[in-house]
């Protein structure tokens, strides 16, 4: 198993490589030599790091195609999986540039407003309560708030940490501006306790979803300083405000699922399903329920939902677009199943999408089961891309072996 995994993060596929190591740590959790696990724990890290360059790539794609809301999630998506600072610093900073091009492309005179004009544009985010705390604050707080959306993120924390040290009777929304900061700047504890002294200051009849996105922090915050069962407290009270909106039980389940509770995730997920818009529905509430099905054995249900996620893209238009995890993940139930078409056209879709990380996988695999199809003309072209693509000799390897294969 462990050259197996190996194989698999040298070839550019880290998820399954990391589902594979975590398994092998978890069957060392006896072993007396030490050295063991920590050669594990490293391929873990590298594992994570190597996901979170794909996710940042991703995130790029995502903005050269205008899709700023994927971009948002699959940044969001690096952050929560990387372990190298530098990598995460990097996220972080396209994060901000994204937040900042945001507020600037919501007027074309963005750059001749002033401060305040500018402020009313950030404000016309967020509820009014926050916006009126702000301005009573005066241009200090303004400010901030500009720095932030700015992309200066250590000013900006500067000016929130004075706002609330001068205001302890005042601040509340600075409190969780504050909170977001000390958050992306990995001090997990000034952001716990940023969070939890701006839900004590709320006020219990603020809105719902302020109370969620304040939950969803804090429990965020938890979770990166160690804390799981305070992280697992919170999301829990975060789903619990409002019975009607999905968010709250999609984030819980996302955290319960990461924990090994893939039983009881699914039934928050589900929930989520529910509740979501079918106008609308939250491709990530699909996808998450397809992951789950897969790590609780229920093969049928994982497969539909995960063509579910492809048929949502497809629905707006993004055929060659496709989420790569669900994607991957179905086309090796398609393969399993003997449906080397379908397995193959998804390949084929990935070789055209924004994750050309993988590309080389992709149409290795591409051509690989073209050539099981009998559609040799067309899988040599697949191949021949790959063999260029290939990262190294190891690669050129495994495009000459299926070549050959008959």
């Amino acid at each position: 198993m462990l050259h197996q995994a190996r194989d698999l993060m040298d070839s550019g596929r880290p998820g399954e490589a990391k589902i594979l190591f975590e398994r092998i740590l978890t069957d060392l959790k006896d072993e007396k030599d030490p050295s063991k696990a920590l050669e594990v724990r490293e391929n873990i890290a590298r594992c994570r790091d190597q996901l979170a360059r794909q996710h940042l790539e991703n995130a790029a794609a995502h903005v050269e195609n205008g899709d700023v809301k994927s971009a948002r999630i699959a940044i969001e998506d690096a952050i929560e999986v990387v372990h190298d600072e530098s990598l995460r610093d990097e996220a972080r900073s396209m994060m901000a540039s994204l937040d900042a091009a945001e507020v600037s492309s919501m007027t074309d005179d963005a750059a001749e407003l002033d401060d305040d004009e500018l402020f009313n544009i950030i404000a016309g985010t967020w509820n009014d309560n926050q916006a009126d705390e702000f301005e009573e604050l005066g241009p200090e707080a303004i400010r901030a708030a500009i720095l932030m959306h700015e992309g200066k993120l250590d000013k900006a924390k500067k000016s929130f940490i004075s706002l609330a040290s001068a205001n302890p009777d005042r601040a509340c929304y600075i409190l969780m501006e504050k909170g977001k900061l000390h958050l992306i700047s990995d001090e997990n504890e000034e952001a716990v306790e940023s969070f939890e002294l701006f839900l004590d200051r709320l006020p219990e009849d603020a809105d719902d979803e302020v109370w969620i996105n304040g939950l969803t922090l804090l429990g965020q915050s938890r979770l990166k300083s160690g804390d799981t069962e305070g992280a697992e407290e919170a999301l829990r009270e975060a789903a619990g405000v409002d019975m009607e909106n999905y968010l709250g039980f999609l984030n819980l389940g996302i955290f319960l699922r990461g924990v090994g509770q893939a039983e009881e995730a699914v039934l928050y997920l589900e929930k989520a399903e529910s509740l979501m818009s079918s106008m609308s529905p939250d491709m990530r509430v699909i996808r998450e329920l397809g992951m789950v099905k897969l790590d609780l054995g229920d093969r049928d249900a994982a497969k539909n939902y995960l063509a579910k996620t492809l048929e949502l893209q497809a629905a707006t238009g993004q055929h060659g677009q496709f989420d790569p995890t669900a994607a991957v993940e179905l086309a090796r139930i398609h393969e399993e199943d003997g449906d080397i078409k379908s397995a193959s056209d998804i390949f084929r879709h990935l070789c055209e999408g924004y994750d050309r990380t993988n590309y080389f996988i992709y149409h290795l695999n591409a051509g690989r089961l073209l050539k099981k199809l009998g559609e040799t003309d067309l899988a040599g072209k697949y191949l021949a891309k790959a063999s260029g693509l290939a990262p190294d000799e190891e690669g050129r390897i495994m495009v000459d072996s299926v070549l050959k294969d008959e």
